[in-house]
């Protein structure tokens, strides 16, 4: 079965794009120019571009043309988050742990209705001063029974998981995003004695297994002041 012409051209012009042949911002063919290339229908041209701009290899600007896009695609790039300038000792201390079925976070870890997560809150500190609360949600059945909740395992869930459970959290698949909030939880404010409405780094993630079932949903409410990312190409990783 033949590929659509649209797509040949399609498939023509990425090719030009990942070699290199135009710049990021640089101007694009015209339509015009690739109806005389290709010869071929206006239909047709506009059909490939059209692709190439829901793709993100370029952006089309009324009266101006298409240009390439700046966007990072295919590129691998290494995405850091750290905590800034804390040179202190940094510590964990559990603030609560709870046995609860919320709907919204039963929805989120794909439970049954009757179902229950522990909902484990956690303050980081450094020097003793804290500055993040991470909210863990994990469904039960990960957690054994015959564990302390306020014993020293608790404080490393991912420890405790491996050790229990045998899941290498780290190398787990995640997602997960980053914004800035104005309104996070009271106890966030009360805990760090910060005004209410101050705005804050709110970070959410859904860690998978490899059979693509959420383990856990985490919320961490941190200080913009002791939030820092670093994002570097990784084949340039060596710099």
């Amino acid at each position: 079965m033949h590929s659509p012409k649209y797509q040949l051209i399609k498939d023509e012009l990425v090719q030009e794009i990942k070699l290199g042949l135009f710049k990021p911002g640089q101007k694009f063919y015209s339509e015009s120019e690739l109806k005389v290339r290709y010869q071929v229908s206006t239909a047709t041209v506009i059909r490939a571009i059209q692709e190439l701009v829901n793709d993100e290899y370029i952006v089309r600007y009324q009266g101006k043309g298409s240009f390439i896009s700046k966007a990072k695609r295919d590129e691998k790039i290494i995405f850091s988050e750290t905590d800034n300038q804390l040179v202190g000792i940094q510590s964990i201390k559990m603030l609560s742990c709870t046995l609860e079925n919320a709907p919204e976070i039963i929805k989120k870890l794909n439970l049954s209705d009757n179902d229950k997560y522990y909902k484990i809150i956690r303050a980081r500190l450094n020097n003793k001063v804290p500055f993040s609360i991470q909210v863990t949600h994990i469904y039960e059945d990960y957690i054994h029974k015959d564990i302390d909740i306020n014993s020293k395992p608790f404080e490393s869930i991912y420890d405790l998981l491996k050790e229990k459970n045998n899941l290498d959290m780290y190398s787990m698949p995640y997602v997960q995003t980053i914004d800035i909030i104005k309104s996070a939880p009271q106890i966030f404010y009360d805990y760090l004695q910060l005004t209410a409405g101050t705005p804050v780094v709110l970070m959410k993630r859904l860690t998978y297994n490899n059979d693509k079932n959420v383990i856990e949903y985490v919320e961490i409410y941190k200080m913009i002041e002791a939030f820092h990312i670093e994002i570097r190409n990784a084949e340039k990783d060596k710099i």
